[in-house]
């Protein structure tokens, strides 16, 4: 079989682990590590359906490299939890999924102010270049909650060395995040 030649180099970076819990240089002036760890946690909590958002907003286009525009409000399914950390989640989209991976992108930039930025009459657009990130995403999610239940799990049998205990920490680790995708 012949060896199969093409491109190595990307123009975007590659979404991995590390930066999920990395900030880069233009962040870390805007984020402080507090907040970072905690968009990092929502971003956990809420990712999966943010993702999906994101797929169906690039279904209802015809351009090539842009989903639909919509305002970032716009991007947040209507869920219980979500509608709770509504403002939360608006962070995340714009630290993390616009201003961290790329994956979104403005239509025109956003204006900030001293104490905030102003999004309101600004829309985003998914780019479809790397619509396999957010494969690679929901991937890297699906690991980081095995491997803390997997933590959780081994913590609570060093302490019990009882099975029963650890299937309980299962069900109630599995419970929290499903509570969170409704």
């Amino acid at each position: 079989m012949k060896k199969i030649l093409d491109d190595t180099k990307s123009e975007h970076e590659e979404i991995n682990l590390k930066n999920l819990i990395k900030r880069n240089d233009t962040l870390r002036n805007k984020v402080s590590l507090y907040d970072w760890i905690y968009l990092s946690f929502l971003e956990l909590l809420f990712g999966m359906d943010l993702l999906e958002s994101f797929h169906l907003s690039c279904s209802y286009t015809d351009k090539k490299e842009k989903g639909r525009p919509l305002q970032l409000n716009r991007f947040i399914p209507n869920k219980f939890m979500m509608n709770i950390f509504k403002s939360e989640v608006r962070k995340l989209i714009y630290y993390k999924y616009f201003l961290r991976y790329k994956t979104l992108e403005p239509e025109e930039f956003p204006t900030e102010g001293e104490n905030s930025i102003n999004c309101t009459r600004y829309t985003f657009h998914v780019n479809k270049v790397l619509i396999t990130q957010i494969s690679s995403l929901k991937t890297i999610y699906m690991l980081v909650w095995f491997l803390i239940n997997l933590m959780i799990d081994f913590i609570v049998y060093l302490f019990t060395n009882d099975m029963t205990f650890v299937l309980i920490s299962v069900v109630i680790i599995e419970g929290i995040r499903r509570l969170f995708r409704i």
